[in-house]
């Protein structure tokens, strides 16, 4: 038994360092102050459209969307800190520290405003935290199923007489990742989550242990 979950831990260690060199970053690492944020530049001119992913997700969430609006802006997606290509970051996973940090990447990449901020999910709240701080450079801000600042007070008695479990404990996901159960399993346990084709990218990209005590 020892030997099979040993042999478990070094098969996802060896498959997932071949995953990263298969699954290159398509944009460029940006000083974001302290470590490097993923961004993905499309487009050109103004304005810059910024697209906020929800919460777990990443700048691939957002599939064809940015070479759809490319011909008539600038657009970014990204992913943030401990997310897909971007690197952890030190500082705490406050809205104020990941706007902060993404308006740094922004500007030392010299993409300007003004901006139009769309934010999806959790990325809606930071989407609004973005327009209100840099309100002089933001002129236009879109939500797309956003989340309210209040949802967790508001939701959380329907939740409990729903008896909703909520997502598995981090210590879990961690474990079926490391183990290599997850990828293994990946057609079992991923289904209806996941589709089929972005299952290499989720695996070797998405699901990183990093990503799995705080869904931000």
């Amino acid at each position: 038994m020892t030997i099979a979950i040993g042999s478990g831990f070094a098969y996802e260690a060896i498959a997932s360092n071949q995953g990263a060199r298969d699954y290159p970053p398509p944009g460029k690492l940006v000083d974001a102050g302290g470590y490097e944020l993923h961004l993905v530049k499309s487009g050109g001119g103004s304005p810059t459209i910024v697209l906020e992913s929800g919460s777990g997700e990443t700048s691939l969430s957002w599939r064809d969307i940015p070479t759809d609006l490319a011909p008539y802006a600038t657009v970014v997606t990204y992913d943030r800190a401990g997310y897909a290509w971007s690197e952890m970051a030190s500082s705490e996973r406050t809205g104020e520290n990941i706007v902060r940090e993404l308006y740094t990447a922004l500007k030392k990449e010299g993409i300007q405003g003004p901006y139009l901020m769309v934010g999806h999910s959790l990325g809606g709240m930071y989407a609004r935290l973005f327009a209100q701080t840099y309100r002089d450079e933001v002129m236009g801000l879109v939500l797309v199923d956003a989340r309210p600042e209040n949802e967790a007070q508001d939701t959380k008695t329907i939740l409990e007489e729903e008896k909703f479990a909520g997502n598995p404990p981090a210590s879990t996901l961690k474990l079926l990742k490391h183990s290599g159960i997850l990828r293994l399993l990946q057609n079992d346990l991923l289904k209806g989550l996941v589709a089929e084709e972005d299952r290499g990218q989720f695996i070797n990209i998405i699901a990183t242990p990093n990503c799995y005590p705080k869904l931000l």
